[in-house]
């Protein structure tokens, strides 16, 4: 059983004549876009195969970060620094989009800056969130807290990391409210 109640079914509903903006897919990116083109006057038409907001953003994991999925030095190094921060300092602008429209749109989604924690399975891993947290620092001037492994027990209650890395601004929603 989905864990939100699905939206209203509008498959019975026509489809407009004539719209100025058709948007195909109600996910994250189908549903902001709509809302943002409504929002400036725009006649906008919202479609998806399914129901409304009831696919793979309704179901992913709710995690709001700050990062890229490509490890930034690499992004560094294929496209230079100033990309890089450029990217960076998007994925920031991503989660104070989601919640300037979860304020908004008064969306009771949980939406929480509780961060991200990347814990460390080896010693080596350990070491690669120094650099990372270094390299952070440096090149985008962005302030992380390292979790040496012996207050991972206090952290997380277990003795199996070996270290982690706290990124305090990414945040949280439940998705299928978001």
């Amino acid at each position: 059983m989905d864990p939100h109640p699905t939206t209203k079914n509008y498959s019975n509903k026509p489809l407009p004549q004539k719209t100025d903006v058709l948007v195909v897919g109600s996910g994250y990116t189908g549903v902001v876009t709509a809302l943002q083109l409504k929002k400036a006057g725009v006649d906008v038409s919202l479609i998806d195969k399914g129901r409304i907001g009831s696919e793979a953003s309704s179901k992913n994991g709710g995690m709001c970060l700050s990062g890229l999925s490509t490890a930034l030095f690499k992004v560094k190094k294929k496209f230079g620094r100033e990309k890089m921060v450029h990217f960076f300092q998007e994925a920031l602008e991503a989660i104070n989009c989601v919640e300037r429209l979860v304020t908004e749109g008064n969306i009771d989604c949980y939406f929480r800056r509780n961060g991200f924690l990347e814990a460390a399975f080896k010693p080596a891993h350990y070491e690669g969130l120094k650099v990372e947290q270094e390299f952070l620092a440096e090149h985008l001037n962005h302030t992380t807290i390292l979790i040496p492994p012996e207050k991972m027990r206090s952290e997380l209650g277990s003795d199996l990391y070996h270290g982690a890395l706290v990124e305090p601004v990414s945040a949280g929603v439940h998705p299928a409210n978001f």
